[in-house]
């Protein structure tokens, strides 16, 4: 399994798309990348994963989450504890901010088990990412 998606549709008719993608990070450990994204329809969250980044549809950096903020959330949080009882003891999880407002946010999860790194994935200006190693099943 080296990807795999989750949808869910919003109380506000939005859409919420979750990508857990596998990277490489460091010898023989792997790490899971977290990237959401919620857009109106599902082909505007297809098109921000697929398209480049410098296409006019990419939604990175913009807000689109109007009136779901912490519901949408919980949903997304509720899908990483999904994702992580699937995976084997070892296993890291990923989630990196694209902004300082998202990484404010995911601070929050600091009291599941999420600790601060360092950005190994290079994402856009940030250094800092959330990390949590599966320990237990």
């Amino acid at each position: 399994m080296r990807r795999y998606v989750r949808w869910n549709k919003l109380q506000n008719g939005n859409y919420l798309k979750m990508v857990f993608r596998q990277e490489k990070t460091g010898h023989k450990t792997i790490g899971w990348k977290v990237e959401a994204v919620i857009a109106k329809t599902k082909r505007q969250c297809n098109d921000c994963f697929n398209k480049s980044p410098k296409s006019h549809k990419i939604l990175w950096g913009k807000s689109t989450n109007a009136g779901s903020g912490a519901y949408a959330l919980s949903i997304a949080f509720s899908h990483v504890k999904e994702f992580e009882k699937r995976l084997p003891l070892g296993s890291e999880i990923f989630i990196c901010a694209y902004d300082e407002k998202r990484l404010r946010v995911y601070k929050r999860l600091i009291r599941y088990g999420f600790e601060i790194v360092k950005n190994d994935f290079k994402v856009r200006n940030l250094d800092i990412c959330l990390k949590k190693v599966k320990t237990s099943y």
